[in-house]
């Protein structure tokens, strides 16, 4: 396996054949649209696991109603896991973080 952590750029073989990886640019500012016709060779090739297209929908002016019986008894049941949280939680041997992309 080979990974260039600066360029997100992981290299390595599966099942004999050469696999590499690239990772996000986290450039918010351009989101060129991608041609119908390159779309469809990436998807022919496999190289596209999951297609989302997203678009705006009408803000709906009425509050969520209450979950149905099935799913409230489950929260009553299990009321200490939904409270507020009051504290950070305890400091382990590894913290773990993942850095979030502002604006995402």
């Amino acid at each position: 396996m080979w990974i260039h952590w600066k360029r997100k750029l992981l290299r390595f073989t599966h099942q004999g054949q050469r696999i590499a990886l690239k990772g996000m640019n986290y450039s918010l500012s351009s989101c060129p649209k991608l041609k119908i016709r390159k779309l469809k060779g990436v998807l022919r090739k496999g190289g596209v696991a999951h297609v989302v297209h997203l678009c705006p929908i009408l803000q709906d002016d009425n509050p969520p109603s209450d979950p149905p019986p099935a799913v409230q008894q489950l929260i009553d049941s299990n009321i200490k896991l939904f409270q507020e949280p009051t504290s950070l939680p305890p400091s382990r041997e590894f913290d773990h973080q993942i850095p979030l992309i502002p604006g995402v």
